[in-house]
């Protein structure tokens, strides 16, 4: 039964595309602003005792993300399978890659609402789940892989999308297809997670060196006020030290500005794709054109 929904698996070019673009809106799911994934990276750094015992919590937390996505991912793929050999899809491609666009279009605009009211559904609402279970990381390690099941469940928008677009390619293409995109999603996502905790993690040591800088500052100058120096002169070094904090503000809020963009980038970029595979659909173009191969082809190997 298995087998005879995988018969008409993709050529290489087909699933390398398809490799391609699990990895790529991986690494994108990695950096939308879900509060759990970016919370979890920086408290990571911030407990462990070193950089291997933070990558090694990171590395059950991204191994509990990928797994959910893999179970998820590959139930729905299943059942895109079984709906794609009791109808002749062929009578309906245009009406389905329409659907399977409109979802990019849509999922694309629902980041672009959550981004501008800064709520990201559904993962702020496991924010007060995931900051009590965090202080346990450093002494259990079985909690990081336990929150990043929990962090599947129930998928974000971004989420949703891909499993959307992995049941279309099991209707068209077969079970292990649309499988292997969610496979290289969690993978890719997984991987992002890394340079996600190496870029905040930097940036808090970066702001406590310049906090630190500034304290000792203000140290200095309450020492020349305790001595006699003018209160004309404190004034003045308070209004230094006022300018001081708003320019550490300022490059902190420029921070946020560029972390932004690359994250209303993202949305963008799920937009365009569904516009292009739209256009794809009504000129009826078919970009991965499926082969006629054996039914005894075992899955997950291409021929």
């Amino acid at each position: 039964m298995i087998f005879a929904l995988l018969d008409t698996p993709l050529n290489y070019a087909g699933f390398s595309l398809i490799v391609w673009t699990g990895l790529f809106l991986g690494i994108l799911h990695s950096i939308i602003p879900c509060n759990d994934k970016v919370v979890f990276c920086f408290y990571a750094f911030g407990v462990a005792r070193d950089w291997k015992q933070a990558f090694r919590i990171i590395n059950y937390y991204g191994a509990g993300l990928f797994l959910m996505n893999f179970i998820i991912g590959g139930v729905i793929s299943y059942f895109g399978a079984i709906f794609g050999s009791l109808v002749n899809i062929e009578n309906y491609r245009f009406l389905w890659n329409a659907i399977s666009s409109s979802v990019l279009i849509i999922s694309g605009t629902i980041m672009l609402i959550q981004l501008r009211k800064k709520t990201y559904w559904p993962h702020s609402d496991q924010f007060q789940e995931l900051t009590e279970s965090l202080p346990t990381l450093r002494t259990r390690k079985r909690t990081a892989f336990l929150l990043g099941l929990l962090a599947g469940i129930p998928p974000c928008i971004f989420e949703t999308a891909v499993y959307l677009q992995a049941i279309s390619i099991s209707v068209g293409y077969g079970w292990g297809n649309g499988t292997w995109l969610v496979f290289f999603f969690g993978i890719g996502t997984w991987l992002g997670l890394y340079p996600l905790a190496l870029v905040g993690t930097a940036s808090g040591r970066i702001s406590k060196a310049l906090q630190g800088s500034t304290l000792q500052k203000i140290q200095l100058k309450l020492k020349k006020a305790n001595k006699g120096v003018s209160y004309a002169l404190k004034d003045e070094d308070e209004k230094t030290l006022d300018l001081e904090l708003g320019e550490s503000k300022a490059k902190a809020l420029s921070k946020l500005s560029t972390s932004s963009k690359i994250e209303y980038f993202s949305a963008v970029i799920m937009i365009f794709f569904g516009l292009l595979f739209l256009l794809l659909a009504i000129f009826n173009v078919e970009i991965i054109p499926p082969e006629n191969i054996p039914t005894n082809v075992p899955w997950p190997f291409p021929n």
